[in-house]
Parts: structure tokens; C-alpha cells; sequence
């Protein structure tokens, strides 16, 4: 985590080298110059994904530190349970509150970073995007891919809320209800730059789009950004609630509250 910073540092002035270079070429428009702008952002993904294990991995001991018998289930990329801490393995099916918090941390964040690519990944094909998709069926097929993964890292966090032991809340939960509705309006945004709704789109979400008569108007890409950018720097905030929460989390004083 200390060279996180320096991480970034690099490879930022990197991108912004070779975004600058294929900026200043000939063919800009066309759907392979976009898919080539996109797979420069690529090389973050891994270390975003490496960054939230290691975040993950830190709040999980800090939660089987502050339990009786120092054990802890977590939930791993494979969506299994792995128990670890301190050498011992858990064998209790059910999930303890502070388990559920990391479960959340969890998917958030990664629900967080899928946003993230798919606010890269258009922005990356610029104003000319809908054309471009609307012309190439490679850039539609890739882009329905990015939505999917989204709305798959989406419906994670959504069935994790849902599974709270005993309806338990979670410390963001005002915030979360905030964040669903501003993921509405990312799902309309996505629709207007496809003139059509993707595969994974909820079909609640697809009713209500219809039933208020929205009609698909001029995509811009700089209200894209703005309106991805605001739901990104919601999770985040709510991310860092959660992770502050399980901190300080005792499972005693939780119980004592309920």
C-alpha cells in the first residue's frame, strides 16, 4: 500500500505520453484507434485488483484481531469463503456481522472499479462513441462486455446487502439508497450512447426508463464523465464509511445495540 503512489504516479505520466501520441495521429475516429486508447487504461486493472486485496486482507485481520477466538471467513475473488487467522479454520456457516461488513467493503469496491472502466472505457471513444458503436460491432460487442461487468459486480452488491445477518444495516445504508438511484441515471446514459438497452440491463430499471417516455437524445461525452464521475466518488465515499466502521468494529457492541 506504501507504493501505491508511486504506482500511480508512473503509470499515469505513462498513459498520458501515449494518449497524447495517439491523440495526435490519423484515424482518431475510427473503432480500432478506440479500442487501442482503452487497452492503455488495462494495465490498472490488475493493480486496482491487487490494491482491494490488500485492503481487504488488512481490514479481515484487523476484524479476527478484535474477535474471541481470532477467526475470520472471507470472502474470496472465487466467491468462496476461505477461514483464516492465526492458523485456525472456521467452520460456523453462519455469517457474522463483521463478515458481512468486509463482504460489502468488498464488493463495493470492486462495483466501484467496474464503474471506473466503463467511465474509461467510453470516455476513451470520445463524442464520436455512439457512432462509433452504432457503425462497428466489435466496439458494441466490447462495450455491452464492460456494461455486463458492471451490472454482474452490481447485483453482488445488491444481494450482498440483501443478506445481512438478523436486517442488520450497514453504516452507508442513506447513502447506498442515494447511490442506487444515481446508477439509474448512468443506465439511461448507456442507452442513449447504444440507442438500445444492454443485455444485463434490470428489467425494473428498462420499465421505468420506458414508462416516463425517455426518448434517446444527443449523447455528451462530458456529461458522462460528470454523472459516472458523481456515482464513483459516492461509492468511494461510502467505501471509506464501511472501512472506517469495521476499524472500530466490535461484534459485542454491535449486538448490544440491536
Amino acid at each position: 500500500l506504501r507504493r501505491t503512489p508511486t504506482w500511480l504516479s508512473y503509470d499515469r505520466a505513462l498513459l498520458d505520453r501515449q494518449f497524447e501520441k495517439e491523440a495526435s495521429g490519423a484515424g482518431t475516429e475510427d473503432p480500432n484507434c478506440w479500442m487501442r486508447r482503452s487497452s492503455l487504461l488495462d494495465k490498472f486493472n490488475v493493480r486496482v485488483d491487487v490494491l482491494i486485496d490488500a485492503c481487504t486482507n488488512a481490514l479481515s485481520e484487523l476484524l479476527a484481531a478484535g474477535t474471541a477466538d481470532g477467526c475470520l471467513q472471507v470472502w474470496t475473488r472465487n466467491d468462496g469463503y476461505d477461514g483464516f487467522a492465526k492458523g485456525q479454520i472456521c467452520h460456523d456457516d453462519d455469517e457474522s456481522t463483521g463478515e458481512w461488513l468486509l463482504s460489502l467493503f468488498k464488493h463495493y469496491a470492486h462495483c466501484k472499479e467496474a464503474l471506473g472502466r466503463l467511465r474509461s472505457f467510453v470516455s476513451a471513444g470520445g463524442q464520436h462513441a455512439p457512432e462509433l458503436v452504432r457503425n462497428s460491432f466489435r466496439a458494441r460487442r466490447r462495450l455491452n462486455e464492460v456494461i455486463e461487468h458492471k451490472d454482474r459486480m452490481l447485483r453482488r452488491v445488491l444481494s450482498t446487502e440483501q443478506a445481512g445477518p438478523n436486517s442488520a444495516e450497514h453504516p452507508g445504508a442513506h447513502t447506498a439508497a442515494a447511490l442506487h438511484k444515481m446508477l439509474g441515471s448512468v443506465t439511461l446514459l448507456e442507452r442513449a450512447l447504444m440507442g438500445c438497452f444492454a443485455r444485463s440491463t434490470p428489467l425494473e430499471v428498462m420499465h421505468e426508463a420506458l414508462k416516463n417516455g425517455y426518448e434517446t437524445g444527443h449523447f455528451d461525452v462530458h456529461e458522462w464523465f460528470r454523472t459516472l464521475s458523481s456515482a464513483i466518488d459516492l461509492m468511494v465515499n461510502l467505501d471509506q464509511a464501511l472501512a472506517a466502521f469495521i476499524c472500530t468494529y466490535s461484534e459485542s457492541d454491535w449486538r448490544s445495540n440491536e
